[in-house]
């Protein structure tokens, strides 16, 4: 279910990405910094889970790391979007984490 969520996501992100590009294209390249590392943070939660599940024991070391470079892979496009306000608008990373979440409710919502 999460491909198809992640699939819903990309073409949505993507086509409003396209619109955002005749009005102000540093929003629109705020969305595709943000679902980029968006997927980056969702790879690295998904492989935790899968090693934690997977395997019987616990690498508390594997794990701490997983949860920094999750941390990192939000907080640096919002650096990013801050820092280099004239390439990328912050508003626009944050409208990149939400599409996700956005997703997933509107498919939990149909579903149903």
């Amino acid at each position: 279910m999460e491909k198809r969520i992640l699939r819903i996501t990309e073409i949505c992100g993507l086509g409003l990405a396209a619109l955002f590009c005749f009005f102000n294209w540093r929003i629109s390249r705020g969305i595709v910094l943000g679902m980029v590392f968006f997927h980056v943070y969702f790879y690295l939660l998904s492989s935790t889970l899968n090693h934690a599940i997977g395997s019987g024991k616990r690498n508390i070391g594997l794990t701490m790391l997983s949860a920094i470079g999750r941390m990192a892979a939000m907080a640096l496009p919002l650096l990013i979007g801050i820092l280099l306000p004239q390439y990328f608008n912050v508003f626009g990373c944050l409208a990149g984490f939400v599409l996700f979440k956005v997703a997933a409710l509107a498919t939990a919502m149909i579903k149903k």
